[in-house]
């Protein structure tokens, strides 16, 4: 596809996603306001660390939700075929983790003092990547591609319906994949 149909590709997707994450995080909330025992979900959990553990997986699931739309920012470097500097923001982000474990460490924080720095750093080098991407890849191929001036509807590779029963597809041949390789075939 050409530019346009690329960055309108990118718009389906990223209504799509963010009509999941409103759906996903209303589950969330209301699973929190009548299920306090989710977190058993992780496992045996030492009742004196109940209360941290609590914390940081809320913590983590927040910065989860808000991070998510920015996953489209990585299938857009993809898209475009810049994949090579998408993979460096991955690096520093973390070997910035990585650091604020160590600060973490430094400072004698918890469980949840970490899983706030990772969320906090996780959003600022999505925020870098976002804005690297749009001055520097969005803005100069807007520049140098010719855009095209007929507003056709979209073809039916770019419809709702066609991205969402590839995706359905995808989700149901990764299900299938996982029941296969879990039973003893």
């Amino acid at each position: 596809p050409n530019y346009s149909e690329k960055t309108k590709i990118l718009i389906r997707a990223f209504r799509i996603l963010f009509v999941s994450i409103i759906i996903a995080f209303i589950a969330f909330g209301l699973l929190t306001k009548f299920n306090k025992n989710w977190i058993y979900i992780l496992g045996e959990i030492p009742t004196r660390h109940l209360n941290e553990t609590y914390k940081a997986c809320f913590i983590l699931i927040i910065f989860y939700f808000i991070n998510l739309p920015f996953s489209l920012i990585s299938a857009g470097y993809s898209g475009f075929q810049r994949v090579f500097i998408e993979k460096i923001f991955v690096m520093i982000n973390v070997v910035l983790n990585f650091i604020s474990l160590l600060i973490v460490i430094k400072i004698k924080g918890d469980l949840s003092t970490f899983a706030l720095f990772n969320g906090l750093i996780t959003l600022f080098a999505n925020c870098f990547k976002t804005i690297y991407f749009y001055f520097f890849i969005l803005k100069k191929l807007a520049t140098t591609t010719e855009k095209d001036d007929n507003n056709e509807e979209c073809s039916a590779e770019m419809s709702y319906k066609n991205m969402l029963q590839t995706g359905s597809r995808f989700l149901l041949g990764g299900v299938a994949a996982l029941v296969i390789s879990g039973s003893d075939n």
